[in-house]
């Protein structure tokens, strides 16, 4: 995308709630939120007008449970539902709130109606197609990456448990992750390859930046512990006493135990062991990053959940760049502070992605054509550091590792 090109599109940066064909835009805030593992996006509205009040007044008569379309800098944001209107008025100010989610929000909290909630040899999308039938004029499901289609020996459906609950229950057996996205679809992601988006860097255009390194939710050891109803070909302890383990990525012993909820085959074990071990992982790091307008300047498009950009902050980061995926985009809009983007990025592993991109090493690019590299000029086979003061124990722990 050229300058002029961004220009014009950061200079039509207006929000608008279209309802029945109706169009608002005269907001004083705005407020619009996409988080990708959340079951629906939200928006929040305001606009406020001295009295005499104007025409538009009337015009906005916009009431809870209507449908409605949120698109910013003239593209879509979220389809949606307004759950709020809130009115506030004085002798000289008259001011209007709406608050909406994405048409998710319909189906997430409520209940699947099953006389005996059976849902033994399903697979995850089989069981997903029947409990989203009854809502498919406005709500389905959009597959990310691969969704694994084993089928479940045994899934049973909770009375008055939320649909919602039930697909993040479900697919943590699988190792995929459930989200929504701006066109009222639930998300089901599996292993799959994000696109590079853009870059932020560090005195360019971010305007602010928060990072976090952590190990807190590291463990050298995850254990996941089932048990299966016994059959001819599974019975005994082999059944009720399942058992897999997964390395994990703290050097020392401290290992936990995840107790499985569902009885699962042993093969369904080991993929959940190994998508724990992903997500465990995928806390390290957890960045913040607020850049100006709602635009990336290399798609021309609306900052989008799942897209990968190159990070650039030496001051913030222990690498000098990073690739991350965006885990949540925040749209806002005010008179003191113009159009805002609020970017929460996060290891791409956290969110499925499996693309080939190292947080650990500085001196270990990607692999491959990806173009997402971090750092092309580093040489190919870097000396690791020594150990120091190791025990025995840690040394045949470091030795079992991958």
């Amino acid at each position: 995308m050229n300058i002029q090109d961004f220009a014009s599109l950061r200079a039509a940066e207006h929000a608008e709630v279209i309802v029945n064909g109706e169009v608002f835009d005269n907001w004083e805030t705005v407020y619009v939120q996409w988080q990708w593992l959340q079951p629906y996006p939200v928006f929040r509205f305001t606009c406020a007008e001295q009295l005499p009040l104007p025409s538009l007044w009337t015009q906005m008569q916009f009431e809870p449970e209507e449908e409605c379309q949120v698109k910013l800098a003239g593209q879509l944001a979220i389809s949606g539902i307004i759950l709020v209107r809130q009115t506030a008025y004085d002798a000289t100010n008259h001011g209007v709130m709406l608050q909406g989610v994405g048409l998710q929000w319909r189906v997430a909290h409520a209940s699947h109606q099953s006389k005996d909630g059976n849902f033994d040899n399903m697979s995850f999308i089989e069981m997903a197609e029947k409990i989203l039938a009854p809502f498919r004029d406005t709500v389905w499901y959009v597959p990310i990456g691969n969704v694994p289609s084993d089928k479940f020996p045994h899934a049973q459906y909770n009375a008055g448990e939320p649909i919602w609950d039930f697909f993040d229950r479900y697919g943590r057996q699988i190792g995929i992750r459930i989200g929504s996205d701006k066109y009222g679809n639930f998300l089901f992601i599996g292993d799959h390859s994000g696109d590079l988006a853009g870059r932020l860097v560090e005195g360019q255009n971010i305007l602010s930046c928060n990072a976090i390194i952590s190990v807190e939710r590291w463990f050298s050891d995850i254990y996941l512990r089932s048990q299966e109803n016994g059959s001819d070909d599974v019975n005994g302890r082999e059944a009720s006493e399942q058992e897999v383990h997964a390395p994990g990525k703290f050097r020392q012993y401290r290992p936990i135990i995840i107790p499985n909820e569902e009885p699962v085959t042993i093969k369904m074990l080991e993929e959940r062991a190994e998508a724990e071990k992903k997500w465990l992982a995928g806390t390290y790091v957890n960045v913040t990053i607020v850049v100006q307008g709602w635009i990336c300047a290399e798609t021309g498009l609306l900052w989008q959940p799942g897209d990968l950009v190159d990070v650039e902050s030496p001051m913030a980061l222990i690498m000098p760049a990073m690739v991350l995926a965006i885990q949540t985009v925040t749209f806002t809009q005010d008179r003191a502070k113009g159009s805002l983007t609020t970017l929460e990025l996060v290891a791409p592993w956290f969110l499925n992605d499996v693309n080939d991109v190292n947080l650990d090493n500085v001196n270990a690019p990607t692999e491959g054509d990806n173009p997402a590299k971090i750092n092309p000029d580093a040489p190919q086979n870097p000396t690791p550091p020594p150990m120091k003061d190791m025990t025995e124990a840690d040394i045949q722990i470091e030795e079992q590792r991958p």
